[in-house]
């Protein structure tokens, strides 16, 4: 079996929860057979030879930074969780995908769900799987998103908006989903 992981964030120094979980789980899953094959993206620009796990192949892209005016609009409209987004990491998804036909392609995370192909309207032989690692509306109601503190709550109103309907397209589009509690999964189904 064949699996194309996508990440959020390299897996070296392992100093953050994710980082921990992607240094670990993705080499025993290939101590079980499975081919991985890791696509990740490099939120930090000083970072400049961004690792994965050992012995897992692994590419990490930066984003290309979009004008100003569009990245505060979009910092605006949309929560941590749906932006930035990389129209460069997508179509190297979306290469790998063609070209090395993985049989599954997994989103570690609910913010990498965007890259699957199916969000896209691409078909794929794969299956497209997503974790949720916790129910992520719900915590940006607690949270909240915003950047700015003038028009925060309105700008808290659009993110929820927008989030929610993100998650729900999310569910909607992958073939399965993990949850890690009964309670996410029951949250989830509804």
């Amino acid at each position: 079996m064949k699996a194309l992981v996508l990440i959020s964030d390299r897996t070296v120094p392992t100093v953050t929860g994710t980082r921990v979980r992607n240094h670990y789980l993705w080499p025993a899953m290939a101590e079980q057979g499975v081919d991985v094959r890791i696509l990740g993206i490099n939120l930090d620009r000083s970072e400049k030879n961004p690792q994965g796990p050992k012995d897992i192949p692994s590419q990490f892209f930066s984003h290309q930074r979009s004008s100003l005016p569009h990245r505060l609009f979009k910092s605006l409209t949309k929560s941590f969780q749906e932006w930035p987004r990389s129209d460069f990491f997508l179509q190297k998804v979306l290469d790998e995908v063609q070209n090395w036909k993985p049989d599954v392609v997994h989103a570690e995370e609910l913010r990498m769900a965007y890259y699957l192909p199916s969000f896209h309207q691409k078909k794929s032989s794969a299956k497209e799987t997503i974790t949720f690692h916790n129910v992520e509306t719900e915590l940006l109601k607690k949270t909240g998103s915003s950047p700015f503190s003038i028009g925060r709550p309105l700008i808290e109103k659009v993110h929820q908006s927008s989030f929610a309907k993100y998650e729900k397209r999310a569910v909607g589009k992958a073939d399965l989903c993990f949850a890690y509690s009964e309670v996410d999964q029951k949250k989830y189904k509804s």
